[in-house]
C-alpha cells in the first residue's frame, strides 16, 4: 500500500495521544476513552474484575484527547472545533470551549489541572481555564498549524510544535514566547519534555527523534533509525528509556542519555499507532493495526503476553497510575480495560451498549 503526504495529514489525527502528549490517555478512577468516533465512559465501574459494558456517548469524531492529571476529568477535541470536558467517573460534560476557527489537534492539561491548552490549524494555542471555561489566553506565533502541546512537569512552561517546523516554548503565567527552535527535521508533529522538564524530545517528518536543551533550544542529539513515519514516543517515568512507535512495524527502546538504540520490538505485521510505559518502568504497552496489544518487559525485550479482543486497528493505551490496568480504544469503537498481572479483560464497550448489565 503507498504512503504519501496526504495520508499522514490524515493519521495524524489518529496517531497514539499517549506519546505525544506525555502519556495523557492514563486512566485511575473510572475508565473514560476519546478516539475517532466518539467518547465512552464508565458508569460507576465495579471494582471487582469482573466483565462490565460501557455506554458509548457523544457522536462527534474525537481529534484529540487528554486526562487531568488527578483522572478527574477528560478533555476531547471534537471535529465540530470545541474541546468539551467531562467528569471521569460519571460521563458528565461540564465544559464545552469554543473559539478556535479551525480543527484542534491537541489538548493538554496542565500539571495542578487548572488549565487546559489546545493547539488548532488556525495557528494558535488556547489557554482555558478549567474551573468556568474561561479564556484567559491566545498564543500567537506559529504560522502553520498547531499540532502538539504539552506542558513541563513544574508547569511553568508550554512547548508547542508543527506544520511551522518550530518547536516553541512559552512562559504559561505571562504567555510570553520565551523559546523559538527551527527544526531541520521539516513538520514537528510532536513534542513532549523529559520527566525532569530540562529537555524536549521532538518527532520530524524526516523520521527522527531530536532532542534539545529546553533553556538554550540547542540540539543534544539525534536518533534515527526508523525508515518510515514515527507515530509517538514515550519516556520511561525515570527518564532512562525512551520508546517510540513507528509505521515501520517496530517500537524501539532507545537510551535517552547516549542516544543509543538499545532494542526493538518487533514480530508486527502492520503499523504501531500506539505506545506507553507503565507506571514503574518495567513494562511497554503497544498496538497496531494487526490486532493485538502485546506488553513487554522494557529491560529484555521479552514479550508478557497479547490481548485479542479489538476488532478493529486499536489507536491508543495507556496504564492506569498504580500500573494495574491496561487501557485500549479501537477505531470500530471499541474500548478494553485488561488486568496488566493476568491480561484478563476487565471492560469492554461498543456503540450499541447503552447500560451497564
Amino acid at each position: 500500500m503507498g504512503f504519501n503526504w496526504s495520508s499522514i495529514a490524515d493519521l495524524r489525527h489518529r496517531r497514539s495521544l499517549t506519546a505525544l502528549g506525555g502519556e495523557v490517555f492514563r486512566v485511575s478512577i473510572g475508565l473514560v476513552a476519546c478516539f475517532a468516533g466518539g467518547c465512552i465512559a464508565a458508569q460507576n465501574p465495579p471494582q471487582s474484575p469482573s466483565r462490565s459494558e460501557i455506554r458509548f456517548e457523544n457522536p462527534n469524531t474525537v481529534r484529540a484527547a487528554a486526562f487531568s492529571a488527578d483522572r478527574r476529568l477528560l478533555a476531547c477535541a471534537t471535529d465540530d472545533m470545541k474541546v468539551r470536558v467531562r467528569e471521569v467517573t460519571s460521563g458528565r460534560q461540564l465544559l464545552v470551549l469554543s473559539g478556535h476557527t479551525d480543527h484542534i489537534g491537541t489538548v493538554a492539561f496542565s500539571p495542578d489541572g487548572r488549565l487546559l491548552a489546545s493547539g488548532s490549524e488556525d495557528h494558535t494555542i488556547r489557554l482555558w481555564a478549567v474551573s468556568d471555561g474561561r479564556l484567559t489566553r491566545t498564543l500567537s506565533g506559529h504560522t502553520n498549524y498547531v499540532d502538539s502541546v504539552t506542558f513541563s512537569p513544574d508547569g511553568r512552561w508550554l512547548a508547542s510544535a508543527g506544520a511551522d517546523r518550530t518547536i516553541k516554548i512559552w512562559e504559561v503565567e505571562s504567555g510570553r514566547l520565551i523559546l523559538s527552535i527551527s527544526s531541520q527535521a521539516g513538520w514537528v508533529h510532536g513534542v513532549v519534555f523529559t520527566p525532569d522538564g530540562r529537555s524536549l524530545a521532538s518527532l520530524g517528518a524526516d523520521h527522527s527523534i531530536r532532542l534539545w536543551d529546553a533553556v538554550t533550544g540547542r540540539e543534544l542529539r539525534r536518533l534515527a533509525g526508523h525508515p518510515r513515519y514515527i507515530f509517538g514516543l514515550a519516556f520511561s517515568p525515570d527518564g532512562r528509556w525512551l520508546v517510540s512507535a513507528s509505521l515501520d512495524k517496530t517500537a524501539k527502546v532507545w537510551d535517552a542519555a547516549s542516544g543509543q538504540e538499545l532494542r526493538a520490538l518487533t514480530g508486527y505485521t502492520d503499523a504501531i499507532r500506539a505506545i506507553a510505559f507503565s507506571s514503574d518502568g518495567r513494562w511497554v504497552a503497544s498496538a497496531s493495526g494487526d490486532d493485538p496489544v502485546r506488553v513487554s518487559e522494557v529491560a529484555s525485550g521479552r514479550e508478557l503476553y497479547t490481548l485479542k479482543g479489538h476488532t478493529g486497528t486499536v489507536l491508543t493505551v495507556a496504564f492506569s497510575a498504580d500500573g494495574r490496568r491496561l487501557f485500549s480504544a479501537s477505531d470500530d469503537n471499541s474500548f478494553n480495560v485488561w488486568e496488566v498481572k493476568s491480561g484478563k479483560e476487565i471492560f469492554s464497550s461498543h456503540p450499541e451498549a447503552a447500560t451497564e448489565p
